[in-house]
């Protein structure tokens, strides 16, 4: 039997204002938890012809028609020692699931019970799907009708790499920041702006498109406390609380409440896990929990049953490990050096077929010459001679060491890392922008300038070749898709306009190149060296004029490792036999590096502009500090507790860490974060947990 003086439930239509007092639905079950969890609780009603036990007489009582409406229940708390009042604990949530086990009909009034299960409010959150964005525009806030991604530029759905987009002000609507206009200046999201940003915009809204309750950071919580982390996240047609479970995640340190204010105000805590103040390698300081408390039930007669206290070594890793994705290297291949970084991909017999040509063909002799020429051209052009001058590929005695003998992947101390070359992957594009000066150390010294206006969008590069051509002096380059000038001229200020040109492609697998002659003249006018004319028609048709070993190609390989930093750095100075390393994944982090030597250009003279190296884009500094805080986390020995007490008083509160629990000799440590309290209001008793092991590892930027 329910004791109804010890909660009083209410419950509220979603466009209402009016809480109602249901005096005879009971709660069984109340769960305060916090996340990625949702708090939950289980009520009961008996309808029908019924004498309730403050009553005398029978009454007749209807169902209760209470889906999808507010619900809160105050459970009542004695006084203090002093006896003065003690604040009711009050829960918030929805109903989401009516049950109605009917029990017959005595003159014909329905009977039965009703039981329905509730969700926290985090159930909103979770129903709220992000498919919009608000952006600056002219007048105000625009809203785009797609999620873009915090921190990656345009935050189209295939885009991984970083790049601020935040505003530099806040928006019209509120205080919260918004997408910038220009990425051009744009600031980089923190963990704390999006979660302003989300319950300002993309708050849970009713029939009417109006959010019928306001949500809001709590400013007194340790929310600030998030802005060392600047992720880059795809959100798109995920939910509110998915994003906010991905980035408020424990191997962070963080986890969040949600609670609800007098003034009706649902408040979004965020709390840390750890037990002291924690410095970052970049600089930056996590407090410790504010709200730590010393626990000693040992003399506490309620307690039910034996506490268990829950030590296990399945969380504790020594190692923690923070990888982004595969490491990539910006190199010029080039044919001029020992056995060269790229040699003909094709075969000998193709190659005499394509010199042959269609000479050998039956009735080539009787043709006229220009019929001659065009029966070459169509033989040449078949799928059996198409590599022939075209194809080009690293040879199998390449091993990842560029001619210059400096590693293709170096380790922090500038030794290479092993590659193989089959699994080394070409991409399409280069981690350099346009319109970027990389010549010279400007990419070490960190001084690369952009001849951009303000406003452009950042694009990078697409992988480019460049060909040795007759001009000034014999190192005079042009890029291959946009050749300039003619052989056919006395001085260079009389070059006239070439007409044909070249495309350039990187192979989708393996590691190689294609360059595609294309207009007026045939393949092999790349292959000066190479050709020779099979007849006088054949000779008549072609001017030997460029040769393809005086080809360097700017290409980007993925390598085998991945851009990671491990902490600690060095050895473990752990005592224990197995040394366990966790691992965790940083979408979207990079370690983009160029090779001293790289063609990244050519001047207005035709002359090459090489880097002397570096990395372009370093996230190591974000991955050491990831690595830091989950290493907090999973190095660091916790007790899980579980403890249930014969009362409904309780002064503890879900994000409260218990440092030690005991006294004197009995002291424990448990350095745990309490991450539920169950209240059994049918038994009277309530059981408070704390957690460590329920953890996603991964699954979050």
């Amino acid at each position: 039997m329910h004791d109804h003086q010890t909660h009083t439930v209410y419950t509220r239509e979603r466009w209402s204002d009016d809480w109602t007092e249901r005096e005879y639905l009971y709660a069984d079950t109340v769960r305060f938890a916090c996340s990625p969890d949702m708090g939950s609780a289980s009520l009961v009603y008996e309808y029908g012809e019924k004498v309730r036990p403050d009553e005398k007489t029978f009454q007749v009582f209807a169902k209760l028609d209470v889906l999808e409406h507010y619900v809160k229940i105050e459970i009542d708390q004695p006084d203090d020692d002093a006896g003065d009042p003690v604040d009711a604990l009050v829960w918030h949530g929805v109903i989401v699931e009516p049950t109605d086990m009917p029990l017959g009909v005595i003159d014909e009034t329905p009977s039965g019970v009703q039981s329905f299960v509730a969700v926290g409010l985090e159930y909103l959150l979770d129903r709220k799907v992000i498919d919009t964005s608000v952006v600056e525009g002219f007048g105000g806030d625009d809203v785009l009708h797609r999620a873009i991604g915090f921190n990656l530029g345009g935050g189209n759905p295939r885009d991984a790499t970083f790049a601020a987009n935040r505003s530099a002000d806040p928006g019209a609507a509120g205080n919260a920041y918004i997408f910038a206009s220009e990425l051009e200046g744009a600031e980089p999201w923190r963990v704390n702006d999006i979660l302003d940003y989300l319950l300002t915009h993309h708050a849970p809204v009713d029939r009417d498109d109006d959010p019928p309750i306001r949500w809001r950071v709590d400013a007194f919580s340790q929310w600030l406390d998030l802005e060392w982390y600047v992720p880059s996240v795809q959100v798109h047609g995920r939910t509110v609380k998915q994003i906010l479970d991905t980035l408020v995640n424990r191997t962070r340190l963080f986890g969040y409440r949600v609670s609800v204010t007098d003034d009706d105000e649902v408040w979004l805590s965020v709390f840390t896990f750890n037990a002291t103040d924690i410095d970052t390698p970049s600089g930056k300081t996590i407090n410790s929990n504010v709200d730590a408390i010393d626990w000693d039930f040992s003399a506490e007669p309620r307690v039910k049953g034996t506490a268990i206290i829950k030590q296990s070594a399945a969380h504790v890793h020594q190692v923690v490990v923070a990888r982004g994705e595969r490491r990539t290297t910006t190199a010029t291949l080039s044919a001029a050096f020992y056995d060269g970084d790229y040699v003909a991909d094709w075969t000998d017999d193709a190659e005499t077929a394509y010199l042959a040509g269609a000479t050998e063909t039956v009735g080539y002799d009787g043709l006229e010459l220009p019929d001659q020429q065009a029966e070459n051209r169509r033989v040449r052009q078949g799928p059996a001679l198409r590599r022939v001058y075209r194809n080009f590929r690293v040879p199998a005695s390449w091993w990842g060491y560029y001619p210059t003998e400096q590693p293709l992947c170096p380790d922090a101390g500038g030794k290479a890392m092993a590659v193989w070359r089959g699994g080394v992957r070409m991409l399409d594009h280069v981690p350099l922008l346009e319109g970027h000066d990389y010549k010279g150390n400007a990419i070490d010294s960190g001084t690369v300038e952009s001849s951009l206006p303000d406003g452009s969008e950042l694009r990078p590069l697409r992988p480019f070749a460049v060909i040795q051509t007759p001009g000034a002096d014999e190192l005079h380059y042009e890029f291959v898709d946009r050749l300039q000038a003619s052989p056919d001229f006395g001085t260079w200020s009389d070059a006239l306009p070439r007409e044909w040109n070249m495309r350039f492609d990187v192979y989708r697998e393996g590691i190689g190149f294609t360059l595609s002659v294309q207009g007026s003249q045939q393949q092999h006018a790349i292959a000066s060296a190479d050709f020779t004319a099979a007849d006088t028609a054949d000779g008549e048709d072609w001017d030997g004029e460029l040769d393809w070993k005086n080809t360097k190609a700017t290409v980007a390989l993925e390598c085998d490792a991945f851009a990671e930093v491990k902490w600690p750095a060095g050895k473990s100075d752990n005592s224990r036999e197995i040394v366990k390393t966790m691992i965790v994944r940083v979408p979207g982090a990079r370690l983009d590096y160029v090779m001293p030597g790289t063609v990244v250009g050519l001047d207005d003279a035709g002359a090459l502009i090489t880097s002397t190296g570096g990395y372009v884009r370093d996230d190591r500094e974000r991955l050491r500090d990831i690595a830091r805080m989950a290493y907090e986390w999973y190095n660091t020995e916790r007790r899980a507790l579980t403890v249930t007490i014969a009362t409904i008083e309780c002064a503890k509160t879900v994000g409260q860490l218990i440092e030690t629990i005991g006294t004197g000799p009995n002291v424990e440590t448990v350095n745990t974060v309490i991450t539920s309290i169950d209240f059994d209001l049918k038994a009277g008793s309530h059981t408070v947990k704390t957690a460590f092991a329920e953890l996603d590892a991964g699954g979050f930027a």
